[in-house]
């Protein structure tokens, strides 16, 4: 409420100017009282920061008529732009934080340890989502943030390399990993159980695919979304990329998954190129293959192979032949083969096919070879 001595002061000033004739004081009177209501009005204005530059000066009085001179609206204007500076710091804080927010890949041990929380393993809430060992990813795309709040201080950007890896085995489902939401402590952002995380390949071997039974996105679910049904079936080494469906957080690429060959489950004489000739062992060598399900050599087989002839001219193999030889790495070779007999001529009318075995495996028959006379 404005002080009532604003009032008393005006008419003080007035009256000591009014006229002294009688319809003079009465137009004076009216201008007193119209002055001073003026004066409530900016009063109010003033008090809630809207006057503006209007009153430069700013006569207080009390009750006793005392007056004294002191600036106006100076401070009701820079309460106003004080505000208006905190809403725009609170404005660019808040922006700030979801940038700030990034996914990382999570391989391992690094599924069920202390990393998860923070470090805070001991937190009830953790019980979860809780996980040891170091992030297994970068932060990936346009998006950098540097946390400048308490002492933790924790940069992310595109160009970091990652250090944590994985092993599969082609056809297998990876095992079990997860992809969290973290803020610039590396805390799970556990409130956020509403968006869902992609995969897809970021790099791999050539005209490599993702098997067509996999499952490349899940929910995620305080903080963390796990992945239990990823399938490579080219054997070699990958990178995945996680994209998160909030376009405020960071993407991240996986560190190395190293997808490793399965159990051999078929034989393969790979083609014979040149023309033999009787009694000389064929060159270059015949080779066989030990493949798993998917065409992949089986590295890890080192058992016996035995090559044979399937059908053609009457002839075989010459008794110096090696016919049985041990694989290394699923890779059997066959340098000393040799045939007694000719194929007839022209080429093509009765040649020679091979087939290979090992244990129950068989494989198809070879592509035709023709041996020449000598």
């Amino acid at each position: 409420m404005v002080n009532d001595g604003w009032k008393n002061w005006w008419r003080r000033v007035l009256r000591s100017r009014a006229p002294r004739h009688a319809a003079s004081r009465r137009r004076h009177r009216g201008a007193e009282v119209a002055a001073a209501e003026v004066f409530e009005s900016r009063q109010l204005l003033s008090a809630h920061g809207l006057a503006a530059g209007v009153w430069h000066a700013n006569p207080s009085t009390d009750q006793s008529g005392g007056s004294s001179t002191t600036g106006c609206g100076s401070t009701d204007n820079a309460s106003s732009t004080t505000g208006s500076t905190s809403s725009s710091t609170s404005s660019d804080s808040s922006s700030a934080s979801t940038t700030d927010e990034h996914l990382v890949f999570r391989f391992g041990s690094d599924v069920t340890g202390s990393h998860q929380c923070g470090g805070d393993s001991d937190r009830p809430d953790c019980d979860s989502n809780s996980s040891t060992g170091s992030t297994s990813s970068t932060a990936s795309g346009t998006s950098s943030g540097t946390s400048t709040s308490g002492t933790s201080s924790t940069n992310f950007s595109s160009s970091g390399s990652t250090s944590t890896t994985e092993t599969g085995i082609a056809g297998e489902a990876l095992p079990s990993f997860q992809v969290a939401v973290e803020n610039q402590s590396g805390d799970v952002v556990k409130s956020d159980s509403t968006s869902t995380v992609t995969l897809s390949m970021a790099s791999g071997p050539t005209g490599a695919i993702v098997d067509s039974k996999s499952t490349m996105t899940a929910m995620v679910k305080n903080g963390v979304a796990t992945f239990n049904n990823v399938i490579l079936d080219t054997a070699g080494t990958y990178t995945l990329t996680a994209t998160d469906s909030n376009t405020g957080v960071t993407s991240a690429v996986s560190g190395t998954i190293t997808v490793n060959p399965g159990a051999a489950t078929q034989l393969v004489v790979q083609s014979v190129t040149s023309p033999g000739t009787v009694g000389q062992a064929i060159t270059p060598a015949i080779t066989v293959t030990t493949e798993d399900a998917f065409g992949n050599v089986a590295t890890s087989d080192n058992d016996s192979v035995t090559l044979n002839v399937a059908s053609g001219s009457a002839g075989s193999f010459t008794s110096g032949s090696t016919t049985t030889v041990q694989a290394v790495d699923g890779v059997a070779t066959f340098d000393n083969i040799a045939f007694d007999t000719a194929s007839p001529l022209p080429a093509g009318t009765q040649p020679y096919f091979l087939f290979a075995t090992q244990g129950s495996l068989m494989s198809p028959n070879s592509n035709a070879v023709e041996i020449l006379a000598s």
